[in-house]
């Protein structure tokens, strides 16, 4: 799979979840890495760099390459509040 696409897959997981917004390494202006994503959730921020390497042999495919299908995209999904530090999850 190429890295823009599991960058868009990465955009549509996040797009999902309640209180997140993500945005692509461009979008933002960073250029030192070409794919990867940007991820904002309660005044927290990570960056989500995508590295994709293929096994010996396999190829990257084609741009025409059928996109995967991952099934039904749930309308909303719960996101459990972090616990005390130290407890069990």
């Amino acid at each position: 799979m190429r890295p823009a696409r599991v960058q868009h897959l990465l955009l549509d997981a996040a797009a999902g979840l309640p209180g997140v917004s993500a945005r692509t390494f461009a979008d933002t202006g960073q250029s030192r890495h070409p794919f990867g994503v940007v991820v904002e959730s309660d005044g927290r921020t990570s960056r989500w760099q995508v590295a994709i390497m293929s096994a010996p042999g396999e190829t990257w495919g084609s741009e025409d390459d059928p996109a995967p299908s991952l099934g039904e995209k749930p309308l909303a999904m719960e996101v459990p509040a972090p616990g005390p530090a130290g407890a069990p999850r």
